[in-house]
């Protein structure tokens, strides 16, 4: 048994997840539920078989094996991205292919769905798990959500190593601008205000749009920008939520905060870091390498519970302002998997 303190809900997914695949009872002193937490474990003993767990003083989880299957989940008021991100590390490991219908909040100020599908995806086709999609069949902005994302994984024997160590150029810049119920002359200016504060950076610019009508949305009307820059093997992004504040100081925003992102990160963006070490620890024995300049708190935070979990060992060389990681992965196998 495993005993530790209470973690944020983000990163309590993140443990419950590792104790399933690592089938490690954990105990959690002095727990607080919220109605989160409750929600978690609803979509966590829908897609196990013989999970239980206790809630009383202490909380004490007791993994049980990964099904997979079909289902459909509500997501109460909470953003539809706490619940994918922590699925896609137990997504690859399943015995049925997964395939969830989610419903709540696909945009506020956590991270959006968008980018789940554009930039998390990408992390695991890196390591080997191609069969995957999200599809948005409704936006939901906060405060009333009520939007709609379909998420579909299929599984994996095992996840590949990556050698990510050389440094890259960015090649481009692409923006996308989503929204639901908003006036047209919001996007337009966006857009212009995109590619004019962009093109020092690279003149290899596209901005998309993706605006739905009441149809295709849920009740609350809103905006988001997202910007993402890529190398040939590097991705980082950024993201801001439309409010009061002009168009102008927006784009200024999201632009200030996709260089700072760029400057924190090396081969994956920084905010992705705590799912790349996850997947580096599942690896083969053999050696994975990546570039990293940066790790954020929550990342050192998933770091411990890496070695806690699955005794994950790295080793790292410093290169001028980054650090070249030299990763061991535990050698994890899909042991429910139907063999074809």
């Amino acid at each position: 048994m495993i005993i530790l303190e209470q973690p944020n809900d983000n990163i309590f997914s993140f443990i419950l997840v590792y104790g399933i695949i690592s089938k490690k009872t954990i105990k959690i002193e002095k727990f607080k539920k919220n109605n989160f937490i409750t929600s978690f474990l609803n979509l966590i003993e829908k897609i196990t078989v013989n999970t239980k767990y206790e809630i009383k003083e202490n909380f004490v989880f007791y993994p049980g094996d990964i099904y997979g299957g079909k289902h459909i989940h509500d997501c109460l008021v909470y953003n539809i991205s706490m619940y994918i991100i922590p699925l896609l590390i137990l997504a690859p490991f399943t015995k049925k292919e997964m395939q969830i219908t989610f419903t709540g909040i696909t945009n506020n100020r956590q991270t959006s769905i968008d980018m789940i599908r554009l930039a998390y995806l990408k992390v695991l086709k890196d390591f080997g798990v191609e069969n995957i999609e999200i599809k948005i069949l409704k936006r939901g902005f906060e405060p009333e959500g009520k939007g709609e994302v379909f998420f579909r994984c299929g599984n994996v024997e095992f996840l590949n190593n990556i050698e990510k160590s050389r440094e890259e150029k960015l090649i481009k810049i692409r923006g996308m601008v989503v929204g639901s119920k908003i006036n047209s002359s919001i996007p337009h200016s966006l857009i212009e205000l995109i590619k004019d504060g962009v093109t020092n950076f690279t003149e290899n610019v596209k901005v998309y749009t993706d605006l739905r009508t009441s149809t295709s949305s849920g009740p609350s009307p809103g905006y988001q920008l997202i910007l993402y820059a890529e190398g040939k093997k590097t991705f980082y992004f950024s993201e801001e939520l439309g409010d009061e504040r002009l168009c102008s100081s927006l784009v200024t925003k999201a632009i200030g905060d996709l260089i700072k992102s760029i400057k924190n990160s090396e081969s994956y963006d920084v905010k992705v870091l705590p799912l790349v070490f996850t997947f580096l620890a599942l690896t083969s024995h053999n050696v994975s390498e990546i570039r990293i300049r940066k790790i954020g708190e929550d990342c050192k935070i998933i770091l411990n519970y890496l070695k806690i979990f699955f005794s994950y060992r790295y080793s790292f060389k410093r290169e001028e302002k980054n650090k070249i990681i030299n990763s061991f992965g535990n050698g994890y196998r899909n042991i429910y998997r139907t063999i074809k």
